[in-house]
C-alpha cells in the first residue's frame, strides 16, 4: 500500500509540476509575442534586459 501511494504522490507532484512549467511558458510566449507587435525596434533590447534581470 504504501509504494502504491508513493508511487501516486510522486506522479501527481510530477504532473503538477508539468503544468505549472507549462503555464510559465505560455505566459513568456505570450508576453513576449505582445513586445513584438507593441515594439518591433526595440524588442531585442527588452528581451535582453527581461533575461539580464
Amino acid at each position: 500500500m504504501n509504494l502504491n501511494l508513493s508511487k501516486i504522490a510522486n506522479f501527481i507532484v510530477y504532473f503538477l509540476i508539468a503544468i505549472l512549467v507549462f503555464f510559465i511558458i505560455h505566459i513568456l510566449a505570450t508576453s513576449i509575442n505582445f513586445e513584438f507587435k507593441e515594439l518591433p525596434k526595440n524588442s531585442l533590447k527588452v528581451n535582453n534586459s527581461i533575461l539580464l534581470k
